[in-house]
């Protein structure tokens, strides 16, 4: 495989990423559901899951969009690890 192929290659699965994390963030953010199974059972917190999951598409469509990476990691961890919302 060339050096371009496989540049094309990696686009392709970094817009297949990006797609995804905007999709199931949306979602989780307006419904407060969980779209992937696996992650039904551990995130506590779906809305703010999907708040993070936006944060790190829109920092992986940015050049210079590491903080916003790590910010919505961080989010997307505490959403995991904080015990379950009063009304949830």
């Amino acid at each position: 495989m060339t050096s371009q192929g496989l540049i094309s290659m990696f686009a392709v699965l970094a817009l297949l990423l990006i797609a995804t994390l905007a999709v199931t963030g949306m979602t989780a953010l307006t419904t407060g559901r969980m779209l992937i199974p696996w992650l039904r059972r551990s995130v506590t917190r779906p809305r703010m899951w999907g708040a993070g999951a936006l944060l790190l598409a829109v920092g992986l469509t940015k050049h210079d969009g590491v903080l916003i990476i790590v910010s919505g990691f961080v989010v997307v961890v505490l959403a995991q690890l904080l015990r379950p919302s009063p009304t949830g």
